[in-house]
């Protein structure tokens, strides 16, 4: 591969793992738990990794911490 500046970037931006798509999430579900992940210093991604980790049983693997429940 040549170091040419547009390969370059190109590398430098590619994912690690393959993206993969959530579907029939209910949009506003969906920003609730953005704001909820944000609330709580991490992000979706992280968040449903850990959870996914926790389902299967991987061993060390703990449900993530929860914001508290808003008052009405």
């Amino acid at each position: 591969m040549v170091n040419h500046p547009v390969t370059m970037a190109f590398m430098a931006n590619q994912h690690s793992h393959k993206l993969r798509g959530i579907r029939q999430i209910p949009q506003d579900l969906w920003d609730e738990f953005e704001a909820a992940a944000a609330e709580m210093g991490s992000d979706r991604s992280d968040i449903t990794k850990r959870f996914y980790e926790w389902f299967v049983c991987r061993p060390g693997a703990q449900l993530p911490d929860r914001p508290e429940p808003k008052q009405s």
